[in-house]
């Protein structure tokens, strides 16, 4: 089944049969080729089919399989020594500094002066909010 197309027009053309006649038609550009790919000579002359030229190609091209392949480069990779050198320092101890008797500095807003404080929250009631109107 041929393929048709339809133009803007609204003709039919068979693409097939207009490769058909054409295909011997010197193409545009300067490859020296027909539509059909062959190559040209002077004249307009057939030097050397399209057949003849992908065989030519697939001659030079074709992947072959090597003896020896190169292989990755080994690294030689030095094993790190893993024994616990770390010494721990050694603290010695102070007097405690809230109980020698000097005034500490108020921490205004955290959390250790917060639990520090002497003041009690057990009888401690939020205020009520009242509630909104809209």
């Amino acid at each position: 089944m041929p393929k048709t197309y339809r133009t803007a027009n609204g003709r039919q053309i068979n693409m097939d049969a207009l490769m058909a006649v054409n295909e011997k038609a010197i193409a545009v550009g300067n490859m020296d080729v027909n539509a059909r790919g062959d190559k040209l000579g002077p004249g307009g002359r057939i030097l050397r089919t399209k057949d003849q030229v992908m065989q030519d190609y697939y001659k030079l091209n074709t992947p072959v399989a090597e003896d020896n392949p190169p292989q990755p480069q080994q690294r030689t990779v030095q094993k790190k020594d893993l024994t616990d050198d770390w010494e721990e320092p050694e603290v010695t101890p102070t007097e405690n500094p809230v109980t020698d008797g000097a005034p500490r500095p108020k921490l205004r807003g955290s959390l250790a002066d917060a639990l520090a404080s002497k003041t009690t929250v057990e009888n401690y009631t939020p205020p009520r909010k009242k509630p909104e109107r809209f």
